[in-house]
């Protein structure tokens, strides 16, 4: 026996120890499925830059958006200086032309000057235009005296303990100011104060914030002021006192100047506007700006505005902000982040590569053996038989349904022949697969399966049953097998046996009751001519001698055999209606109306109106003509009134013609609607309305007959509306269904 190295064998059962290279590739794999330092580098550098570039490009985007609401900032504040040196224009314009009136400036004059001026439309935001006086008061009286020449009702108001007087003079528009003519500005401290300065320094000047006395509404405005001397312009401060005469100037309504100044434009950024402690305009309240809201952007604008100093804050409005978002910064570090985590995802990812193939193998293992179970269960819970056969007729496989169907259990029924089972099965599948061989649409790819195959199977080796089964060929490992769906439909074959029979016996009965009806209506007719005609004989017989109250009988009796008679021939109607379909040629339906207008006795005063919807449409006569003659009948016998119209329309739907006959009678209450297709019913008694009962019964047999329908829309007193759904092919129900 020769001797074994026991030192390169390992103990039974056991694998043998991996060699040093298995280890060393093990070991780099591993190593490869672990980030590294330069992993880590690649990261934070990548990290780094994006931080960098997002921040220098919100600093710049900053920059940008802080110098636009500086610029707009300005633009709001230059317009309103632009506006005011407008109106200081016009304001020496007046002291000019009061200048070149000789003896001072006329009323007339004035009126002249102002409307030349057009302040309305060339400076929207002005209020007005006006002249001051400086009146000494020793001059009073004089100065009253002269005014009250033109104006009686002139006066100086309201009286102070001033030294000087300084009365508005004249204003225009007169409309708008008539409160402030007469008006004393020197009667409060901030109109005195302004008018001294502007007195003293040959300059235009404005008042603090006052009141104007001709502003209802009591909010914040000012006067602007400019004045004039005697002779050539002083030059000190003694000749400016000396020879002073008065001023020109401006009422302004701060809100009115705002609109006027910055106009009806969406601006983007709000103002406030104060005069020390004095608040002259403020948007802050604004409905634009929004209650509680921090602006993004606010500044503060300090200007001497002709003797005040006003302070403009200026915000940005949400309109502001939303416009100058640039998102570029976000979009530069949402890009960068972005990176970093695909970065971080493709490491990700290639260090599990490894891991994931290794785990591959085993899931598809399980993967496998998971689904065999799966398939296992399936066939062996379906509802329906199946089960595998080969392709010498041996039974490869038999779920449990299977069981349940031929009664044998799979250890009995595996490896025998499918012909105890299923006797015809072999035979049955050749011939029908010879057929599809021979067939021209025949292809070696043409799908090998049988459906809806029925077979008769054998349960428990002697009870008979039908079978429905789907058989399909595979191929497995050179081997044909039929794989069979197997399903019992004894119980489907039972309800139809069932079915059929009830079909039968549901035609036998309705030709019964045809016939029943027939006979019955056509037996009956003989007794009641005969009571018909006993009743005429009895009348001449008695000739006079009968008197009216058995005259009345007699006619009475004559017309419920008439009624009976009626009510037979509209039984035999009925019964008939529907029984033979010929298919005619089309006609216009408008002919068909026409004819039938024709037959029935209409009332003069009813009038029957066909729409134009009508026109062009062409139907089968019959039995259409039948059922407008009964629609058309019934709406004039059932009429109220002593007139009454009828109009008859057409509406067209995807399949179907709708068939309007709308009459302005009774109406039907919704109640009885339903009832009025019944037979034998009226909703008024026979001796009002003479009737069978049996129009609208037959109407409705009729439509429905020939798959359409019909309705009722009607309100009590508004008269009522038969329509009429009428197949544009239609097509008649067989007897039974009928």
């Amino acid at each position: 026996m020769a001797a074994v190295d026991t030192d390169n064998e390992s103990p039974a059962g056991v694998s043998p120890a991996p060699d040093k290279s298995y280890l060393k590739e093990k070991k780099r794999i591993e190593q490869a499925g672990r980030f590294h330092w330069v992993h880590w580098a690649i990261i934070l550098s990548s990290l780094i830059l994006t931080i960098v570039a997002w921040r220098y490009a919100k600093a710049q985007n900053d920059v940008r958006v802080s110098e636009q609401f500086d610029r707009e900032a300005t633009q709001v504040v230059d317009l309103i200086s632009e506006r005011m040196s407008k109106y200081e224009d016009i304001l020496w314009g007046a002291v000019a032309a009061t200048k070149a009136s000789p003896n001072g400036m006329p009323l007339s004059s004035w009126k002249q000057f102002s409307t030349t001026l057009q302040i309305e439309m060339g400076y929207p935001g002005i209020n007005g235009i006006g002249l001051i006086d400086y009146v000494k008061p020793d001059d009073l009286e004089a100065y009253l005296a002269e005014q009250r020449a033109e104006r009686p009702d002139f006066k100086v108001f309201p009286q102070h303990t001033r030294k000087d007087l300084l009365p508005i003079v004249y204003i225009e528009p007169v409309s708008l100011n008539a409160a402030a003519v007469g008006l004393d500005v020197a009667h409060e401290t901030n109109r005195y104060m302004a008018a001294m300065k502007a007195r003293d320094t040959g300059e235009a000047q404005i008042t603090g914030p006052i009141i104007l006395v001709q502003d209802a509404k009591k909010t914040p405005g000012f006067l602007f002021y400019t004045p004039y001397y005697e002779g050539d312009n002083p030059q000190t401060l003694s000749e400016r006192q000396e020879t002073f005469v008065g001023m020109a100037y401006a009422p302004f309504i701060f809100e009115r100047l705002m609109d006027g100044a910055l106009g009806a434009e969406q601006r983007r950024v709000g103002l406030k506007i104060t005069d020390g402690d004095d608040v002259l305009f403020d948007e802050s309240d604004s409905p634009v700006d929004g209650a509680g809201r921090v602006p993004a952007f606010e500044t503060q604008i300090s200007q001497n505005v002709y003797g005040r100093d006003w302070t403009y804050e200026v915000w940005s409005r949400p309109s502001f902000e939303a416009t100058t978002v640039n998102n570029k910064p976000q979009l530069i570090l949402l890009s960068g982040l972005l990176i970093e985590a695909l970065i971080i995802g493709l490491f990700l990812l290639l260090t599990r590569s490894n891991r994931r193939a290794i785990r591959f193998a085993k899931k598809m293992a399980s993967a496998q053996n998971e689904q065999a179970a799966r398939m296992d269960n399936i066939l062996e819970n379906a509802v329906d038989g199946i089960m595998t056969v080969t392709e010498q007729g041996i039974v490869a496989s038999y779920n449990k349904a299977c069981q349940g169907i031929f009664g044998f259990k799979a250890e009995k029924i595996i490896g025998s022949s499918i012909d105890n089972i299923i006797p015809t099965f072999s035979q049955a599948y050749k011939d029908i697969y010879r057929e599809k061989r021979n067939s021209e649409n025949f292809t070696p790819d043409t799908p090998k399966v049988l459906k809806s195959l029925e077979l008769e199977g054998i349960c428990c080796g002697t009870v008979k049953k039908p079978l429905e089964m789907s058989v399909s060929e595979i191929s497995q490992d050179g081997n044909m097998l039929f794989n069979i769906i197997v399903r019992d439909i004894s119980r489907r074959k039972a309800a139809e046996l069932e079915r059929n029979r009830a079909m039968e016996d549901l035609m036998l009965s309705n030709q019964d009751l045809e016939k029943f009806a027939y006979s019955a209506s056509h037996d009956l007719k003989s007794p009641l001519r005969a009571i018909d005609n006993l009743s005429k004989w009895i009348e001449e017989d008695l000739g006079d001698k009968i008197d009216e109250e058995n005259r009345g009988r007699i006619s009475m009796l004559r017309g419920r055999v008439t009624r009976m008679e009626k009510l037979l021939n509209g039984l035999l109607q009925y019964s008939r209606a529907g029984q033979k379909y010929e298919k005619s040629d089309k006609v216009k339906v408008i002919d068909i109306f026409k004819d039938v207008t024709k037959v029935i006795d209409i009332p003069d005063h009813f009038k029957v109106t066909l729409d134009d919807s009508l026109i062009g449409i062409e139907v089968e006569r019959m039995p259409l003509e039948q059922i407008f003659h009964n629609l058309l009948s019934n709406a004039i016998k059932h009429h109220d009134k002593e007139a009454g119209r009828v109009i008859i329309s057409a509406n067209f739907l995807p399949d179907y013609i709708e068939f309007s006959i709308r009459d302005d009678g009774p109406g039907i209450d919704p109640r009885f609607q339903e009832k009025v297709f019944g037979m034998f019913q009226t909703l008024k008694r026979r001796d009002e309305v003479e009737g069978s009962g049996m129009g609208l019964a037959l109407v409705k047999k009729l439509v429905h007959h020939h798959g359409g329908k019909i309705r009722i829309e009607s309100e009590p007193g508004k008269g009522s509306t038969f329509i009429v759904t009428w197949p544009k092919n239609p097509r008649a129900r067989s007897v039974s269904a009928a």
